[in-house]
């Protein structure tokens, strides 16, 4: 108990050591976005068009209204919304821009830096935990795709989210383990919703506790389980999003019967 009790109260002193190492680097990635004067390549060029156009929706546009809301999910049919709702928040915050939209990275850098020393300190120590969130910092591949305005860098940070959340709620007892399934039902969703390719990764760690579970016979975690499954996917973005990719393409599909017709 005493233990624990020392463990908890390092949580306020750790936080303020990954703000200072957060600080430290969101001073370093600007001052290499205020020298980057390169044109952005392809990818990032147009993921800087969709969130552009989803703060100019977002920003003239009444929040209350039916047809804002399915306007903006029709922006990106090809991508999940997350990284440009984000950025549509810094944009609303700070003003538009394609380098200000890179403060949405350094959000998600603070998302990260906060979930693996979480992730650590469960595993190890406070002290591992610490250690994995400045590596997080000093990574070079990690590095270099923060600093590019893609879907892979909150992919990463939403995936560790999940990943934390699904390790904690394994070992958690005395009620906590539904809260922490919540939490991970939420951010698998919020991660699914960044980029799809978030199940490959978490995939065989869901295996895993599922198969568990079945074996041990432990139907209590079974059910909540189930309560993350519906807190995965019971988020309106998914099915909205879905209907909008339907409709567009049963709308081209009828532009081309047209022109096929014609021809």
């Amino acid at each position: 108990m005493i233990l624990m009790s020392k463990q908890l109260s390092s949580w306020p002193r750790d936080l303020a050591i990954i703000a200072l190492l957060w600080s430290v680097a969101m001073l370093v990635g600007g001052l290499w976005v205020w020298l980057d004067r390169d044109v952005p390549p392809w990818d990032p060029a147009e993921h800087l068009s969709f969130s552009m156009n989803y703060w100019w929706t977002l920003s003239h546009n009444s929040w209350l209204s039916g047809d804002t809301w399915r306007s903006l999910w029709a922006l990106s049919p090809k991508y999940p919304p997350v990284l440009y709702l984000v950025a549509a928040l810094v944009h609303g915050i700070v003003g538009p821009g394609p380098d200000r939209a890179m403060l949405a990275n350094g959000l998600f850098t603070l998302v990260m830096l906060v979930a693996t020393y979480g992730l650590g300190r469960h595993i190890f120590t406070p002290r591992v935990g610490l250690l994995a969130a400045g590596l997080c910092l000093l990574m070079p591949r990690l590095v270099q795709t923060g600093l590019d305005y893609q879907l892979d860098y909150p992919l990463t940070a939403m995936t560790l989210v999940s990943l934390w959340c699904l390790t904690v709620w394994r070992d958690a007892k005395g009620g906590r383990e539904w809260l922490w399934m919540l939490a991970f039902g939420v951010s698998f969703g919020l991660a699914l919703m960044t980029k799809q390719s978030a199940l490959l990764f978490l995939l065989v760690p869901l295996a895993w506790v599922s198969v568990t579970t079945l074996i041990r016979r432990r139907w209590g975690r079974g059910l909540q389980l189930g309560m993350g499954a519906i807190a995965t996917f019971a988020t309106p973005v998914l099915s909205v999003t879905q209907q909008v990719n339907l409709t567009i393409q049963g709308d081209q599909a009828q532009q081309y019967s047209s022109l096929i017709d014609e021809a």
